[in-house]
């Protein structure tokens, strides 16, 4: 279903007539409601929330180092022998630009290999009030089982030693160019 902005009229604190542009959600009692006001129920909070799931997408460009990858296929993430520094960058513009919005990753290995050394990632947006890249997740070898942090960071790959899956709440960040290529990027 494609949900599409709507007109609706109502009135505001002042009692005038207004007609509001917006996304709307209806709803009406499934019973008659009383007659008389004073047997009106009194609704003292209202709460809601959207989970949209849309796993038909996938990142605009993901590069290793400088060199752009095929997230279609089976690929390395940094190189056939990572070694320190090596860099997976991902652009998301659809799913990067939302902030607060959780994004969820989902890795399936296609080979596991133990790592003969210890495993740390950082997980990284470039912030251009500070024009630095700004961390917003570790892991290790040992996985982030639990949500942490103020983006809710979590990892049950163990740092790409296993399949499952990265999530974490978009923080609010800006596009930015990198390989002369301008998009939301992480890495």
């Amino acid at each position: 279903t494609q949900i599409q902005q709507g007109k609706i009229n109502g009135y505001d604190q002042d009692g005038e007539e207004v007609e509001r542009l917006g996304y709307w959600i209806r709803a009406k009692s499934a019973k008659p409601l009383p007659a008389d006001p004073a047997q009106l129920p009194v609704i003292r909070s209202i709460q809601a929330g959207v989970s949209i799931t849309d796993d038909s997408h996938s990142p605009d460009l993901a590069v290793f180092n400088n060199v752009a990858v095929d997230t279609t296929k089976d690929f390395f993430p940094f190189g056939e022998r990572p070694k320190f520094n090596d860099t997976f960058y991902i652009a998301w513009a659809k799913a990067f630009s939302k902030p607060g919005a959780t994004i969820t990753i989902n890795a399936a290995l296609s080979a596991i290999t133990v790592p003969s050394q210890t495993v740390k990632l950082v997980w990284e947006y470039y912030d251009r009030k500070t024009e630095t890249w700004a961390v917003f997740g570790e892991t290790s070898e040992e996985g982030v089982p639990q949500r942490v942090g103020p983006y809710e960071f979590l990892d049950t790959t163990n740092a790409f030693t296993k399949d499952g899956n990265i999530s974490f709440k978009v923080p609010a960040m800006e596009s930015v160019a990198l390989n002369e290529k301008e998009n939301y990027w992480i890495r």
